[in-house]
C-alpha cells in the first residue's frame, strides 16, 4: 500500500510539471514566475555550467564561449549578479505599471534571431495582455536544450507604443562629412554650411531628426557656439548619400576664425529616424 501511495504521488507531481520543451509552455512558465514573482525558479532557467550536456546544438557559438568564460570565478559571480539585476529590473518595471497575476494574461511567444556583429543571437519574445493591451518582454541569447530552454538575459516588459518613444539611431547611418565656405574678407563668417548623411543600414527611412553643433576648440571642454536640432521628412534610400544644407548658418557670424581647425570645430549627429525596421521591435 505504501509503494502504491508513493507511485500515485510521483504521478501527480509529474503531471503538474509543465513540459518546458514546448516554446509556449516555457514562455508561460517564465511569465508566471516573473509576475508572481518566484525568483529562484526564474534563475534556474538561466544558462549554467550544468547545461553543457543538455545543449542540442554543440557548435553553438554563444554556448561554447559562455562555458569557457564561466570557468573563471570572477566572470561567474559577475554573471550571477547580472541575473539578480535583470530580474529586479523586470519586477520593478512591472510593479510601476501595476502588472499583477490577476490582471495580466499570457498570450503567446515568438522565437526570432538577430546578428550582433558576426554573432547570431536568438531571442524569445513573450507576449501578455494588461487591461486588454498587448505587452511583451524578451529573453535573449536563448538556447534549446534536450528538456527545455536556457538563456542569458531578460529585458523589462514594454509595448510597441513605449518602444516608439525611444529614439532609434541605427548603426551605419551617420553624417560622414561636413562642408562649408568662409567669407573671403572675414574668416569669422560662414557663407554656407552643409552636412552629408550616409545610409548603409540596408533600410530606407522617411524621417530623420538630427543635431548640428559648432564649437570653439580653444576651451576645455569645447564651448558650443551654435547648436540646433532639425527634423526632416523625405526618402532616405539605402546605399545613398544625401547632402543637407543648414540654412541657419548661411552668412552666419561664428565669432572665431572658421578657417583654423585648431579653433573652429563642428559636428552633426543622428538622433532618431523612422520608420523603425521590424527588427527593432523584434529584438529589443
Amino acid at each position: 500500500m505504501k509503494n502504491t501511495y508513493c507511485i500515485i504521488l510521483l504521478l501527480i507531481a509529474s503531471s503538474c510539471t509543465p513540459d518546458l520543451r514546448d516554446q509556449n509552455v516555457f514562455g508561460k512558465y517564465m511569465f508566471e514566475n516573473l509576475i508572481n514573482p518566484k525568483i529562484e525558479r526564474v534563475k534556474e532557467e538561466y544558462l549554467s555550467l550544468k547545461d553543457s550536456n543538455r545543449i542540442l546544438v554543440k557548435n553553438f557559438q554563444m554556448a561554447i564561449f559562455f562555458m569557457e568564460q564561466k570557468k573563471k570565478a570572477d566572470e561567474y559571480f559577475r554573471y550571477l549578479k547580472m541575473q539578480d539585476d535583470h530580474i529586479a529590473k523586470w519586477v520593478e518595471v512591472a510593479n510601476s505599471k501595476g502588472f499583477r497575476s490577476e490582471n495580466c494574461s499570457f498570450l503567446r511567444t515568438k522565437l526570432d534571431s538577430c546578428f550582433l556583429l558576426d554573432y547570431k543571437m536568438y531571442t524569445l519574445k513573450i507576449y501578455f495582455t494588461y487591461k486588454e493591451k498587448e505587452n511583451y518582454f524578451l529573453i535573449w541569447d536563448v538556447i534549446k536544450l534536450k528538456d527545455g530552454w536556457a538563456f542569458r538575459g531578460i529585458n523589462p516588459p514594454t509595448n510597441k507604443e513605449e518602444k516608439d518613444k525611444i529614439p532609434y539611431k541605427p548603426d551605419k547611418l551617420d553624417f560622414s562629412s561636413r562642408h562649408w565656405t568662409v567669407n573671403y574678407f572675414d574668416y569669422k563668417i560662414l557663407e554656407n554650411f552643409s552636412i552629408s548623411l550616409s545610409n548603409a543600414t540596408g533600410y530606407e527611412f522617411e524621417y530623420i531628426k538630427y543635431k548640428v553643433t559648432l564649437y570653439d576648440k580653444t576651451t576645455i571642454p569645447f564651448t558650443p557656439i551654435f547648436a540646433k536640432t532639425y527634423e526632416r521628412n523625405g526618402k532616405i534610400y539605402n546605399d545613398n548619400i544625401i547632402r543637407f544644407e543648414v540654412s541657419d548658418l548661411a552668412n552666419y557670424n561664428v565669432g572665431i576664425d572658421c578657417n583654423n581647425p585648431n579653433i573652429f570645430g563642428s559636428s552633426a549627429e543622428v538622433i532618431d529616424v523612422k520608420p523603425r525596421p521590424e527588427e527593432w521591435y523584434r529584438n529589443w
